[in-house]
Formats: C-alpha cells, structure tokens, sequence
C-alpha cells in the first residue's frame, strides 16, 4: 500500500506500520480512513505496478 503512494517500503513489519499509520489517521482497522489516500483512482493505477492489488481487486470484483 505504502508503494502505491510512492513511499518506499523497507523495514520490518513494526517499523513498516508505523510508516503507514498517518496514511490511514492512525487506526488501520478502520476501512473509511483509507478514503483519502487509497480511493478507486488510486487502487486502479496502482493494480498495474503491484500484482497483489490486482489480485485483490479482481475478488472484489467477482
């Protein structure tokens, strides 16, 4: 996820949350604090340079 806004994603799991955290108003268990920063647009650019995305948006989709 930290890819798709051209953040560089190196670390440990501890560290790569932290680093996600401002991007999701410190609570990523909460799916409406992803809007901002992770909306359709930005899902659909990003299903082409990160094939995890693809996948996942492909299950969404049906």
């Amino acid at each position: 996820m930290l890819r798709l806004l051209g953040v560089t994603a190196i670390g440990d799991a501890k560290t790569l949350k932290r680093q996600f955290a401002p991007y999701v108003n410190n609570d990523a268990t909460q799916r409406n604090h992803y809007e901002t920063n992770f909306g359709s647009a930005c899902l659909q650019a990003g299903r082409a340079k990160e094939p995890t995305i693809d996948v996942l948006l492909k299950l969404f989709e049906g």
